[in-house]
């Protein structure tokens, strides 16, 4: 009965579904795990926990521009008017003073106690007014002064309905360059703007006085000249400058102008603010600028977004698999371990761009590498290019990030590519490292970024490709455990002959032993030609044998020199205990924990072919052979299933028929080993392995020349005593 404990177990459609169900919907929940928008919950003095790029070009408001700041304050300041009172009671008490002056001086003639002299003295000391004796005496003489009182009224009135500075104020307004003034009358709370033509200095009214006069009292000069000197000594201007009214507008109207700022471009994609970096006025600045600008997608439009390009992921990767990568998709453990390091690598991605590190942490050249190794390079590379796309998107659509990931991940790929001690895989972490620092710094260069940023970033690469190395080789036996890989790591550990089955092995079946090495050395030899593992083929050589040890005297290469134990035996007890030994190596291996890709060369070395010698002993004791089905004389199988396990399944057949030759030549030996091959092509054992007529060739070739180096001839040596006699 065939053992089919070893054969693949086989999982549906359903599980596969139900996987990749489960990797997407992880994937996009973890691209919004902390996405929030920057400008609703950034403030100055946080730290940014991603790169920031402009979704856009916009111009925004950069450093203070303290001169121009300067220049259109004084422009306002300037634009504001000189601000001058009219002061009304000007007039009324220009009027008091010249009816005073006109009743002082009429009563002072009807009283006739003072002289001329004394009467201008008083006028002086008592009306604050200096006049000529020939102005006193026109304007008290009788006949005049009710002409000259009225008159002065008169002219004071015409006067005073004018706006009246003094020369000082007009000449600096003059000189300052201004046009209007800002007239106000403060018991009326009204104020109006007037032009400068209109104002008038106090000499100018005094000029106007004279004309007024004459037109007043028709040609009396005299008396004229005299209201003249009259006015102009009780003549004061009816607008007085307010230089405080006109500070305090100055000063609120530079308030009003707002700091301007130097306008500064930034162009679409350009670094706004890098993670880990302190957020400034300015960036808050910008960061405004977009929220007031951005017309983009809501967080459910992105979704979809991100949704359809995982869903194409998947699918694309799924449908690589199955045309490239048959035998990884059909082994569905495979399939999970390939799932986990995705999952596992979005989770730590997500938390690494919302932490303060640097996005180029990010491990994914740990992932290539230990896909790499546990599966094969092929799916490395195409996981490799996917994954450094999704990071690219969820880092914020970055390419530089993607790009070096892409390139650092291949080169890890490459440079664990059939390694086969520890340490190759730390030598890959500093060349990830090296082609990660040269990745960053040329795109730098080419983004014309600064020398600074280039380097530091060049330097979070070059690091994260030691750490991915530490973390391949720290996860690398856990996977090997569980999820029962062999890497060329393992079957290096395996051909250690320290091991205890081998050590065993030597002690309880040294022929079986022996016949093993020289198995492992043809069968190395044969892969070589082939471009299978090698490495493989020589430790499942190792080990394919160890069901021998349970009952090692029943094999032939055990027997030195003695009876055979068969003969003792029934054909069909010597038969059940020639096809056990496979099925005893399977329960022992398991029993030591060894890897399924070793079982494999246990159960399989021998396929389901024919147990020829006591068949033909069967058919020499019975007359009617139709009676003797094959069937019961053939191993359990299954047949060899990979290139390595059929072609231990030739060497092992190779080697024990080798040694049945007599004078082993190298013509004997290659129609041996080409017989023996065609044999087993016949019989239908090479029907489930990839191995070609080509490849058969091949091998043939390699064991010939194996074979022929081991039986080679050697000189003989003369005896001593014959020599003497």
């Amino acid at each position: 009965m065939k053992n089919n404990w070893f054969r693949k177990k086989k999982f549906g459609t359903l599980p596969r579904f139900l996987l990749v169900v489960g990797v997407f919907l992880i994937i996009n929940l973890s691209f919004f795990i902390g996405k929030m928008p920057y400008r609703s919950n950034l403030h100055e003095g946080d730290i940014a926990l991603r790169s920031i790029y402009a979704p856009f070009s916009f111009t925004y408001d950069g450093e203070l521009d303290t001169m121009k700041t300067e220049d259109l304050r004084k422009q306002a300041r300037e634009a504001i008017c000189d601000v001058y009172d009219k002061d009304l009671s000007v007039e009324e008490g220009v009027k008091r003073d010249l009816v005073g002056f006109f009743d002082f001086t009429t009563q002072a003639q009807k009283d006739k106690k003072l002289s001329l002299e004394q009467l201008i003295e008083r006028l002086k000391m008592q009306q604050g007014i200096t006049l000529s004796e020939s102005t006193v005496l026109n304007l008290t003489k009788a006949d005049n002064t009710e002409k000259a009182k009225n008159a002065s009224l008169a002219i004071a009135k015409n006067l005073f309905s004018q706006s009246i500075v003094s020369l000082d104020d007009k000449q600096n307004l003059l000189k300052k360059g201004e046009d209007k003034i800002i007239v106000r009358q403060v018991k009326e709370k009204s104020e109006k703007e007037q032009s400068l033509k209109k104002l008038i200095s106090l000499d100018e009214a005094k000029k106007q006085v004279r004309d007024l006069a004459n037109k007043s009292l028709k040609g009396n000069k005299k008396l004229g000249l005299s209201v003249t000197e009259l006015i102009g000594q009780i003549l004061r201007p009816n607008l007085k400058s307010n230089a405080d009214e006109t500070q305090r507008r100055r000063q609120q109207a530079e308030k009003l102008v707002p700091n301007q700022y130097k306008q500064v471009k930034v162009k679409k994609q350009e670094l706004i603010a890098s993670k880990g970096q302190r957020i400034t006025r300015l960036h808050l600045v910008q960061l405004a600028v977009i929220g007031q600008k951005e017309t983009g997608p809501s967080m459910v439009i992105i979704a979809l977004g991100f949704g359809l390009l995982t869903f194409l992921f998947l699918v694309a990767f799924c449908i690589y698999l199955k045309l490239f990568e048959k035998d990884v998709y059909a082994r569905f453990l495979d399939l999970l371990l390939i799932s986990i390091f995705v999952i596992a690598l979005v989770i730590v991605t997500r938390f690494i761009i919302l932490s303060p590190w640097s996005s180029y942490s990010i491990p994914l050249a740990a992932v290539s590498m230990l896909i790499a190794v546990l599966i094969n390079p092929g799916v490395a590379v195409i996981i490799t290019l996917l994954l450094s796309v999704l990071i690219g998107v969820m880092v914020g659509n970055n390419i530089n990030i993607a790009t070096s990931f892409l390139l650092g991940g291949v080169i890890g790929v490459f440079a664990v590519k059939d390694s086969r001690q520890r340490y190759h895989i730390l030598r890959a972490g500093f060349l990830i490292g090296g082609a990660n620092f040269v990745a960053i710094a040329a795109l730098g260069i080419l983004n014309n970024l600064g020398y600074a940023t280039y380097t530091t970033e060049g330097l979070w690469g070059f690091l994260n490709g030691i750490v991915c190395s530490f973390v391949a080789m720290g996860f690398l036996p856990l996977f090997e455990h569980i999820f029962r890989k062999t890497t060329n790591i393992t079957l290096l550990e395996l051909s250690d002959m320290n091991q205890p089955l081998l050590k065993k092995l030597i002690l309880n079946a040294p022929g079986t032993y022996h016949h093993s090495l020289l198995v492992g050395n043809l069968a190395e030899a044969a892969c070589e030609t082939i471009g299978a593992n090698s490495l493989l083929a020589r430790v499942g050589s190792y080990y394919h044998d160890i069901g021998k040890m349970e009952k090692p005297e029943y094999f032939s290469e055990n027997q030195a020199h003695v009876k055979s134990a068969h003969e003792k035996l029934t054909l069909s007890m010597s038969r059940l205990i020639i096809a056990n030994h496979v099925k005893d190596g399977v329960e022992l291996g398991r029993k030591n924990n060894l890897t399924p890709a070793i079982l494999d060369f246990i159960a399989q070395h021998h396929g389901d072919s024919l147990i020829y010698y006591f068949y033909q002993k069967a058919l020499e004791k019975i007359e009617d052979e139709s009676m003797l089905k094959e069937d019961g004389f053939r191993y359990p199988g299954p047949k060899p299933q990979t290139k390595e396990t059929a072609v231990v399944l030739l060497a092992d057949s190779v080697e024990a028929a080798s040694r049945t030759l007599q004078n082993p030549t190298a013509s004997r030996i290659e129609d041996l080993v080409h017989r023996i091959i065609n044999n087993k092509f016949i019989d239908g054992q090479l029907d489930e392995c990839k191995l070609t007529l080509q490849d058969l060739h091949k091998i043939a070739q390699a064991f010939s020349r194996v074979l022929t180096g081991v039986f080679h001839t050697r000189v003989e040596y003369p005896d001593a005593e014959k020599k003497k006699s």
